[in-house]
Parts: C-alpha cells; sequence; structure tokens
C-alpha cells in the first residue's frame, strides 16, 4: 500500500507539473524558463528567507500559517468534489459525430481544462498536508526546531560522534524550515493560478452559451 501511495503522488506531481505548463487546447510548453524558473526563483527566496529566520519559524507563524492551510484543504477539496462535473460535461456520442468543428474543439478545451483543475487542485492538497507535517514538528518539537543556526560553525579537523549527530540535526532543521517556505510558495502560486484559470473558464464558458 505503501508503495501505491509513493507510486499516485509521484504521477500526481508530475502531471500537475505537466498541466501547469499546458494551455487548454492541450500544447504544453516544455521551454527551459517555463520547467525550472519558477523552482529556481521560488529555492532562491526560500533560502533568503532561511538566513533571514535567525531562531526559526514564531510560533504566530506557524498557527496562522496551519490554520490557513487548514481552510485551503477545505475549500479546495469541497471545489474538487462538487466543482469537477461542472467544468467539463462530455458531450454524448451521437452529439459528437454531428457535433461541428467549433464545438469538438470547445469540447476538447473543457476536458482539458477539467484535468488541469483537477490535477493542480488536487496536487496543492497534498502539498499544505505536506506542510502541515513539517509545521506539526515545531509545535512538537519548539525548542529543537527553532535552534539558531547561526550559532552553530563547524571545524573538519574536529569530527567525533557529537558533531555529526549535530550536523545531521540541524540539517534536517534547515530542510524543513526550506521544503515548508519552498511548498507554501508553491501552493500560493498553484491557488492563484487555480482561481485565476477557474474564473477565465467559467467566464468563457458562460459567454459561449450567451452567443
Amino acid at each position: 500500500m505503501q508503495g501505491k501511495l509513493i507510486e499516485y503522488i509521484i504521477e500526481l506531481r508530475q502531471s500537475a507539473n505537466s498541466w501547469e505548463r499546458t494551455d487548454i487546447n492541450g500544447d504544453e510548453n516544455t521551454s527551459l524558463s517555463a520547467r525550472f524558473l519558477k523552482k529556481s526563483i521560488f529555492c532562491i527566496i526560500a533560502v533568503v528567507f532561511i538566513y533571514k529566520l535567525n531562531d526559526g519559524f514564531p510560533h504566530f507563524f506557524v498557527d496562522f500559517s496551519s490554520k490557513t492551510l487548514a481552510i485551503i484543504v477545505g475549500l479546495f477539496m469541497t471545489a474538487i468534489i462538487f466543482s469537477f462535473n461542472k467544468f467539463y460535461e462530455p458531450i454524448s456520442k451521437e452529439k459528437k459525430d454531428k457535433a461541428d468543428a467549433t464545438e469538438k474543439l470547445n469540447d476538447t478545451r473543457d476536458f482539458n481544462y477539467a484535468k488541469q483543475f483537477a490535477y493542480i487542485t488536487s496536487y496543492n492538497v497534498v502539498l499544505c498536508l505536506f506542510v502541515l507535517a513539517a509545521l506539526s514538528l515545531n509545535t512538537l518539537f519548539e525548542d529543537k526546531m527553532n535552534a539558531n543556526l547561526h550559532h552553530y560553525d563547524f571545524n573538519l579537523k574536529n569530527i567525533d560522534r557529537h558533531s555529526t549527530w549535530l550536523f545531521l540535526k540541524l540539517s534536517f532543521i534547515t530542510l524543513q524550515r526550506f521544503f515548508v517556505l519552498y511548498w507554501m510558495l508553491r501552493i500560493l502560486f498553484s491557488t492563484l493560478f487555480s482561481v485565476s484559470s477557474m474564473v477565465k473558464f467559467m467566464t468563457t464558458k458562460l459567454n459561449r452559451h450567451n452567443d
């Protein structure tokens, strides 16, 4: 079961990343800037914030972020469950055979948007759960997770069991802070992307019916 779960999450991540670069016509932008520019910017911002966060995440940040992410999870789960069928209503085989080029194009666009919304929104929920799990460490181990990384320096000439354990612990704390910040930036971007694209799509669909 665990193997299947990891497989599903990896597949969801790959599909979400792909659909972020794909328009409703099904054309994917595979350029290097489309694939790596956003990730590079998020990484740089996360590293800068890690350097500025001397004592880790403040208590109010953990509390506020946890509540906000929980709300986002609830909203997106509701959107996935109740709104999916509203975005795409497949035409019957009889109508599809009689449909003209414009109707077939609109059906393809509706189908592509439904997949885009489902993958991106679902992966956003998974990221929110990951961040909530990572932030829970600050609540369970507040003193240890709020270690000031600037108070430590390592000397390669004096390596022993204690210094190795300390290095591993601080590395874990650094990675935890990095992924919390990186994933939150990704969640913010994906939320803005999903909301704005949903409004654009629904507006286009309404205008289509009014024509």
